[in-house]
């Protein structure tokens, strides 16, 4: 009996749903920032020095990596045919034995060098020279693996396009595998853009709001096209933010399922949306206002420098997420040409950092639930969580104070027709905020408060009792 062909394995986009030399540069930027500038310096020597030296230069937790679990299965049979099973790809060897020795399927080993690109031609050349023309299986997904496709005994193509399987169909001896449902390029772009969370930026009509400027069509138009502009800036942070997250979204129960981290959109397409929609939101921002622009402005570098490594710094984390909502707010008074409110930012900051603590409280408490005790996330332990909650029900607390001592002041009662009708919304916030604290110490808070609070239906209704409170001081 004739000893069985090797089978030739691909890794970018067969074995696993992403490209590694994109996943190398976005740790880069997370974890090696300033190495940016090399790039340009490690390209001009070739593609595989940049591969090499992206390599060298990140840590890559290859065990979260979005891998073909259906395509490892089908390895793992024909491993136990007794076929010599090879990593073949034009990843930098480095990174191929990683993944390698995290799987233990290979036998050996074949990629990328600094000085060798092995992709295409040169990748056919090697399998050739090692095993003959026709002398082995070769697994790809793309049309660049057809250069090695024309030397294999049978060409397998996991998930082809239906283009590639028109060329593929000229082929001798072709097997396809699908090993994944198709999935909507559109639908998974919009599930990163997050539309949920526009919500947040309903923040910037609350000046235009309290300035009883509704009927102004110039700032209400203003107003719109500053939501428009949060919306689009907030959607690019996002998507940078899961790329930038990638690991720990891999590792978390929940997360694992956005679309850069199951592999559903590539990192390419997520980089090119990302400066798209940031692009398309400074341009309003521009048309808006010069001072809408700088407080803009301020918003997507605090963002992104929270997205960079400011996020895993404790307490500091949870003051940047409340200065990003009170900024909303800011941006609204510039949007709609109204005053500046110390007491709207006052009440703003404090609200928001109770909800920031609610959701770090939140994710301590699932963390420590899901066992996993005394690990630090973020830069808290589960041991931290009450002292969390200590600073976010007083937070939150506070600010309903500095909303009740708003109602009181003279000048502000002017603004009314019948200002005591706000004293209605002093309890139903107070509530509110009772409520969701006793929810989250029993478990059963969203990690997200915004969200949570959007699928509540009793926050619907202490929302209706504030509003009816407002309207009838109004």
């Amino acid at each position: 009996m004739s000893k069985p062909l090797p089978l030739c394995v691909d890794l970018d986009g067969t074995l696993v749903h992403t490209d590694m030399l994109l996943e190398s540069f976005i740790r880069l930027l997370r974890q090696k920032f300033l190495y940016i500038f090399f790039i340009p310096f490690w390209l001009l020597k070739g593609k595989s020095c940049l591969k090499h030296k992206l390599a060298e230069k990140v840590s890559i937790d290859y065990g979260c990596l979005p891998y073909n679990q259906k395509l490892i299965t089908y390895i793992e049979k024909e491993k136990k045919k007794g076929r010599e099973i090879v990593l073949v790809t034009a990843s930098d060897k480095i990174i191929a034995k990683g993944i390698a020795t995290q799987l233990g399927l290979f036998d050996e080993v074949l990629a990328s060098t600094d000085g060798l690109n092995l992709k295409g031609e040169k990748k056919a050349d090697a399998l050739v020279e090692r095993y003959a023309d026709k002398e082995f299986d070769y697994i790809g997904n793309e049309t660049v693996d057809l250069a090695v496709w024309k030397h294999a005994a049978t060409a397998i193509s996991v998930n082809s396009s239906r283009s590639l399987r028109r060329v593929l169909s000229e082929f001798d001896k072709v097997e396809y595998i699908e090993t994944d449902t198709e999935k909507s390029f559109f639908r998974s772009s919009i599930r990163a853009l997050r539309p949920h969370q526009w919500a947040k930026n309903i923040l910037v009509f609350v000046p235009l709001l309290l300035a009883h400027s509704y009927f102004d069509e110039a700032q209400v138009l203003s107003t719109l096209l500053a939501f428009i502009s949060f919306c689009l800036c907030a959607s690019a942070v996002y998507i940078f933010n899961d790329l930038m997250d990638l690991d720990a979204d891999r590792r978390h129960p929940v997360k694992k399922n956005r679309p850069f981290a199951a592999g559903d959109l590539s990192i390419l397409s997520g980089l090119l949306l990302s400066v798209l929609l940031l692009g398309l939101s400074a341009f309003l921002a521009f048309n808006i206002s010069l001072g809408y622009a700088l407080v803009f402005a301020v918003y997507f570098l605090t963002t992104t420098a929270y997205s960079l490594g400011l996020k895993s710094v404790a307490l500091l984390d949870v003051f940047i997420l409340a200065g990003l909502y009170t900024l909303r707010v800011l941006a609204g008074t510039f949007s709609a040409d109204a005053q500046a409110s110390f007491w709207l930012l006052a009440f703003s900051l404090f609200i928001f950092f109770s909800l920031a603590m609610l959701k770090r409280y939140s994710e301590l408490y699932n963390l420590e639930r899901r066992g996993k005790k005394r690990i630090l996330v973020r830069g808290y332990s589960t041991d931290d969580k009450e002292i969390l909650a200590l600073l976010g029900v007083a937070s939150g607390y506070i600010s309903v104070l500095v909303m009740a001592l708003y109602i009181t002041t003279p000048e502000h009662m002017v603004a009314y027709r019948k200002p005591e009708f706000l004293w209605i919304v002093f309890p139903a916030l107070l509530f509110w905020i009772s409520r969701i604290w006793l929810l989250a110490s029993r478990g059963q808070m969203n990690e997200d408060p915004v969200l949570f609070a959007l699928k509540d239906v009793p926050s619907y209704f202490i929302a209706l009792i504030a509003a009816t409170g407002v309207v009838l001081a109004i």
